[in-house]
Formats: structure tokens, sequence, C-alpha cells
């Protein structure tokens, strides 16, 4: 008799359900952390079932799950079985904890999400919103044997995380680059065995497991490290458990700022190199620029950007994080990098002048929840062959919905494919030299080097889509800092 299978479909199902119970106790973020939580039991309270059937554990495995040790009293079922008794956000908490103990590299994580020691366990919510949950989580069969493949539960979680994006919208706090994106940047650099891989603001770690399993499809020796830094303390938790699910353990997570203190140093001292740099950092951002004029790295040797704006200290922190003859990099950056002027254009110019960059990709509009803000891809290499650089206008190129554009396996491959072959394509893609951005006084806006195709063309709008393209970014920044504001004020 063959066993019932749980499919990718019955786990998404799973998920959007638990968003549409009754959660009026507790706060959206709290709920999600919750939901979250209750796959993480569920997952290694069926994984373990695998050793109470009698088969053993593999003691010389380095996969997350086979070293993961469950205490007695904190899996699903013991939560499960008291949930009609008064204290259930205490035992929650303290099955959590003691989880923490048990397995070091799940240090901190449980706390930085707040579910140990926190509302559920102190009031009456846990009462009311976990035995919801408990009872919805029990009938979703994760027990190795039941599931399709070995990446449906990374794949699952990544889902549940895409899920909290679209059921909180611009009020989650998560960075969270849909994966179509993430593995378009992962492609164009096409990481290898032995590589390097670093990612200064990695959100909840997609982009750094884009990596991992191109590496591991593409080589037989899949040797390689996956390095990243997350500000925020409760998405570096989200991406740990992101790592754990993935069964990833060539990896180093890091809390804190990249850009006031970097994560990984040499033994000399300075900052660490790696061949592959990749990341979707804040965009426009407020950061400490009167300290990093002194930075005892020398990664803003170049200027200092203005404090109203981090994207071009992301930047410069990433390029002086490249090796020197294999490094290469993808960026995603709001449209105003292409443009500003000031300090910010002296950067440019010499990032141009120094032939370190190899592409700008602008991007359709809606494919971030978190922000309005027009973005483009842009493309570093040391070591380039000549001094082009390919501009692809793929802000066209989506399928679209209400609320999220989405980029479709056509639109992603049409981009690789147009970027590998490095030709120019009418009204889509151009290859620039070097003295035809000098022309543009190195303005890198992409309506200055790609126009509508040539039979259509009558008159020269290029510098009327440039400057349109500058006004949208402005409005979409001051609305974007605008609704910080407003959250900020909501949350006082």
């Amino acid at each position: 008799m063959s066993l019932v299978t749980t499919s990718e479909s019955v786990i998404k199902s799973t998920f959007r359900a638990a968003f549409d119970l009754s959660r009026s106790a507790v706060d959206l973020h709290t709920y999600m952390n919750c939901v979250i939580v209750m796959f993480f039991l569920k997952y290694v309270t069926d994984t373990r079932k695998v050793e109470l059937e009698g088969q053993e554990r593999d003691e010389t495995s380095s996969t997350a799950i086979t070293r993961f040790k469950l205490p007695p009293n904190a899996d699903f079922w013991t939560l499960y079985e008291s949930r009609q008794h008064p204290g259930n956000g205490e035992r929650l908490s303290h099955a959590l904890r003691t989880i923490e103990d048990a397995n070091p590299e799940l240090s901190g994580v449980f706390g930085n999400i707040g579910l140990i020691n926190n509302r559920l366990a102190n009031e009456r919510t846990g009462d009311d919103v976990l035995p919801i949950l408990l009872n919805h989580f029990a009938a979703l069969d994760l027990h190795p044997s039941r599931l399709a493949n070995e990446h449906m539960i990374g794949d699952a979680y990544e889902n549940l995380i895409a899920t909290c994006a679209t059921v909180a919208g611009k009020k989650f706090d998560v960075s969270y680059t849909p994966i179509q994106i993430s593995e378009m940047l992962v492609r164009m650099l096409q990481p290898k065995s032995n590589d390097s891989i670093y990612d200064p603001a990695c959100g909840s770690g997609g982009m750094l497991l884009r990596c991992a399993q191109y590496i591991q499809d593409n080589n037989a020796d899949g040797t390689y490290t996956v390095c990243g830094r997350e500000k925020n303390s409760s998405t570096w938790a989200l991406a740990k458990l992101n790592m754990f699910f993935h069964n990833e353990a060539n990896y180093h997570l890091t809390q804190g700022d990249s850009l006031r203190d970097p994560p990984f140093l040499e033994e000399k001292g300075g900052p660490k190199l790696f061949d592959v740099v990749l990341g979707n950092p804040p965009y426009s951002m407020s950061w400490d620029a009167d300290a990093a004029k002194n930075d005892r790295y020398g990664r803003f040797s170049r200027g200092v950007p203005p404090k109203s704006r981090a994207d071009y200290a992301f930047l410069l922190h990433m390029i002086e994080s490249l090796k020197p003859d294999t490094g290469r990099m993808a960026v995603i950056m709001p449209h105003g990098v292409l443009f500003r002027g000031a300090v910010e254009e002296e950067i440019r110019k010499q990032l141009v002048e120094e032939n370190l960059l190899d592409a700008v990709i602008g991007l359709p509009p809606k494919l971030f929840l978190h922000t309005a803000i027009p973005a483009a891809i842009l493309i570093f290499r040391k070591g380039k062959a000549d001094d082009s650089v390919m501009f692809i206008d793929a802000s066209q190129s989506f399928e679209a919905h209400k609320i999220q554009n989405t980029l479709t396996h056509t639109h992603v491959k049409q981009i690789i494919d147009v970027y590998s072959a490095r030709q120019s394509v009418d009204g889509y893609a151009h290859i620039a030299n070097l003295q035809e951005i000098r022309e543009n006084n190195h303005n890198l806006s992409i309506p200055r080097y790609i126009g509508v195709p040539h039979e259509e063309e009558q008159i020269d709008i290029l510098p009327i889509r440039a400057e349109r393209i500058a006004l949208q970014t402005e409005l979409a920044e001051v609305e974007d800092k605008l609704n910080a504001y407003l959250k900020s004020i909501e949350t006082m």
C-alpha cells in the first residue's frame, strides 16, 4: 500500500489558511512568527519520528536536521496535548528556550523573533491564538517519507516568508527579494566550486541560498562558503531558520550593521574579500556618514555618500569586498544611483572610469512589496576584458498583478540571454563604450542609452524619458520616507 504524499500545494494551502484563522487577539507581526514556529516545531517533531521508529541518526552528517537535538517535552505534540489548558504561551516559550539551549546554531533565533519571554507568555493572547494554530498544523504531515523530495521543506519555508510578505504588505519588516529575481542575479554571476559569497544586507537569506543551490547543481565538488550580515535582529533570525530548513551547513550569518562594522575581517584587519558579492540593500535609508569619513578600512576613499541616502555606501562597501581578479558583484539599487548629482555623481564617475561597471538592467515596477521605488540591477566585475557597459531596459517585461508584479521564467530567460550574448537589441539593450558614457557626463539613466525602436522614433525624446524616470524615482523615495515616518508614529 503506497503512502499518501504531502504535496507542495498542501503545504502552501496550509500556510494560506493559517492567515484566514482568527488572529484578533495578537498583532500581525507576532502572529506571523507564531505560524513560522508552528511549521518549525511540526517539521522537527515529524522528522524526529524517524529515530523513534528505529532508524539511527547519521552522526557523520553535517546537515542541520541531522545535527538537530529535540529536547524532551519541547516537541509539537506535547504542546498540542496541553492546548486546552491555560499557559500555552509560557509552554511555547519554554520549549523554544530549551531548543535554543540544546542547539547552539539556533541560539538567539526564537528570542529575536519575540517568542521567548514575550506577551504570549504573559497574557491571555497565547491561550487565544496558539490552540487554533496547534489544531491547524496537527493535520500537516511532514514526516520525511511523506515528502516528495528533499527540497520541499526549504522551498515551503521560503513560500511561507513570501506569504507573510504578501499578507503584511509594506508593514512586513523583512527585506524579501522574490526568488525569481534572486535566481536571475545568481545566474548572471555564476558562482562555482571554492567560491566565497557575501551578502551585506542578507534579509531572510534567499540570495545566499540561491548561490549555494546553483553551485550544488552545477559542480560535482560543491565546496563553497556563504556569508551574510543583517542589521534587523528578527530578520537575522528568519535567515538562520532559512539555512536550517534548507539543510545548509556552509554558512556564516552575523547580526549587525555592515556599514558601521564590517562583519568579516582578514587576519591583517582589513575586510575579507569574496569571489561573489550580491544583495538587495534597503533603498535610500539614512546612515552615519560622519563616522564614515574616518573609516579605518578606507571603503569610502572615492567619496562619502550623503547621510540621507546609504545607497552608494552599500555599493562601495560591496566593491571593496571583491577579490581583485575573480570578484564579481550584482546589487539591486534604486534608479537614483544612476543619475543623482553631487558626491554621488563623483563616485559614479570614478567607478565607470575604473572600468568596474559591467551592466545596468532596469527592472519592472512593483516587483518588491516593501517599496514603490523603481529599481535596477547593477553588475560589477574586476578584471573586465573591455570598457563597455551593457544597458538593458526590462521595465516592460513583467506579468501584471494588482498588488505585486512578477517576472516569469520567460522574462528572466530573456534578460539572461541578452546579457550573456552581450549584443544590442533595438529598444531593449545597448552596448555603450566609455566614450559614450563620458559624453553623457557619466549619467547612467537607462533612457539616455535605450530609446524606442528606430522605426518608431521621430524626435529625440531620450532626455525627456530620463528626466521622467528621475522625477518618478524622487517621488517614490519621498513616499517611502513618508510611509516610514507614519509607521513610526503608529507604533509609538
